[in-house]
């Protein structure tokens, strides 16, 4: 019989083994979009909207690799709420037609959310 996981082991992804890290193949998958969208959609960089779009799923699917890595200046920080508010800032961005304004609020809300929600949960 086995022991409940921690909260720390939940939080970390740690107790369900390969399954729950989630964000390494997402990560993945949304910077090779983005390498593909800067060849593609804002390849001549006239665009803000285009330009800050792709950018931001670059910047989301990077934020989602760091999560997953164990360097020492990554401790004590969640980068994974960097992708979650670089994605609600680009939906709302999308919907209000300021695609710039959307995604950088987003990412400084979720760099917001990467400092503090770890230091509470402690």
């Amino acid at each position: 019989m086995s022991a409940a996981p921690s909260l720390r082991e939940m939080r970390d992804g740690s107790h369900a083994g390969v399954a729950a890290k989630w964000w390494r193949p997402v990560g993945f998958l949304l910077v090779i979009a983005g390498c593909v969208g800067f060849a593609t959609v804002a390849d001549d960089l006239r665009h803000k909207g285009e330009l800050f779009g792709v950018g931001g799923i670059l910047t989301a699917g990077l934020a989602l690799l760091a999560d997953g890595s164990n360097r020492s200046i990554l401790r004590g920080l969640a980068p994974r709420w960097v992708a979650v508010g670089i994605g609600i800032g680009g939906v709302v961005g999308a919907l209000l037609d300021a695609v710039p304004k959307g995604v950088s609020s987003g990412a400084m809300l979720g760099v917001l959310c990467a400092i503090i929600l770890p230091r509470l949960s402690r």
